[in-house]
């Protein structure tokens, strides 16, 4: 009878651990940081309506994640910054990442309709992300963030289980980073190659040449042209 009993209390601790193993993925494995793959620099002439980055991040985990937080800021970095762009968002997020699966998070900026002929301008745009087991959360809202920061951040205060913790979400309110406090108890950074869980990409705006110039450079070419002619005419 004792042995029965001993064997009942086993059995169900084994059903309770199962239970929780399914309903929670991160119980079932340790979380692998996401790949956070850097957007490749651009570079566009300053007559160009908008300019593009696209950063990426590969879940190699089995189970899907989604993003607690993502952020992106810009800074002028050098040149004239009256061709620098200004930040408006995402037109691409992936609010959440299938286990396996590839994020993408590309940020539209539109340029200036001044051209100056002057120099270009140089502006680094840099990018983070934090991801949890989606386990039953639900997508976050999409918020603004206006102050020391340019860019556009999600925040989820509605994921079940621990909730956001109040100092890292002031954090990324204010625009700063919320590293080690982490929003979610089971939240990670997507990192790159190297472990940063920031990465920063460049967007060159190229001056048009002058018309002057251009005009310039027409005449030497079809100066050019007409010397080669010349040199290749038969000699009377």
């Amino acid at each position: 009878m004792k042995t029965s009993r001993l064997f009942y209390k086993a059995f169900r601790a084994l059903v309770v651990l199962g239970a929780l193993t399914v309903a929670c993925p991160a119980a079932r494995a340790q979380i692998i940081p996401p790949l956070l793959i850097n957007a490749a620099p651009v570079g566009v002439g300053e007559d160009n309506p908008s300019v593009s980055l696209t950063f990426q991040v590969q879940n190699p985990n089995p189970f899907p994640l989604i993003v607690d937080f993502a952020m992106w800021s810009e800074a002028f970095a050098s040149g004239d910054k009256s061709d620098a762009p200004t930040g408006i968002g995402w037109p691409t997020a992936d609010l959440t990442i299938a286990g396996g699966g590839t994020g993408n998070y590309s940020i539209t900026m539109p340029l200036p309709n001044e051209i100056d002929y002057d120099d270009q301008g140089v502006t680094s745009v840099s990018f983070e992300i934090e991801l949890s087991p989606l386990d039953g959360k639900t997508p976050p809202p999409v918020n603004t963030v206006t102050a020391a920061n340019s860019g556009t951040f999600w925040l989820d205060e509605t994921g079940n289980g621990d909730l956001p913790q109040q100092p890292a979400e002031n954090m990324a309110l204010n625009g700063q980073d919320p590293f080690p406090n982490l929003l979610y108890a089971d939240g990670v950074y997507a990192v790159d190659a190297n472990g940063n869980h920031i990465v920063t990409s460049q967007v060159t705006v190229y001056d048009i040449p002058e018309p002057d110039s251009l005009l310039l450079l027409g005449i030497g070419a079809l100066g050019l042209l007409g010397y080669v002619v010349r040199r290749r005419m038969p000699r009377a």
